[in-house]
């Protein structure tokens, strides 16, 4: 199954190193608190679809995922993305874009997971 999403265009004109590559869909417990803020986000912009959405979900587990991957081995000061068509609904598709900075990341990397 392919989990494909298009980013916003690094300087080059290409997608974000970070986002590239095979999907990264394990939920990782010491990641809850990026998983939440990520949900949240997404969610806010789809109007809820997306934790309604298999695929959407897994999708953003996969950007969170590699965007603290990428964060660990070569943070930067802030990090974003464009992603097109992270769910089709009803209303047709919606699109997912965020930016987080790397202390807004660096907090929410230490919140632990609510029950």
């Amino acid at each position: 199954m392919a989990l494909s999403a298009q980013a916003t265009l690094a300087e080059d004109g290409g997608v974000p190193e970070w986002l590239g590559g095979k999907p990264d869909v394990d939920i990782k417990t010491d990641r809850c608190g990026v998983y939440e803020w990520f949900f949240n986000e997404a969610d806010s912009q789809t109007g809820g679809a997306v934790s309604k959405d298999d695929l959407a979900s897994r999708r953003v587990i996969n950007i969170a995922n590699k965007l603290v991957d990428h964060h660990l081995s070569r943070p930067t000061v802030e990090y974003g993305a464009e992603i097109k068509y992270l769910v089709i609904g009803e209303n047709g598709p919606s699109h997912f874009e965020f930016t987080i900075s790397n202390d807004e990341l660096e907090r929410i990397m230490g919140e632990s997971c609510s029950d």
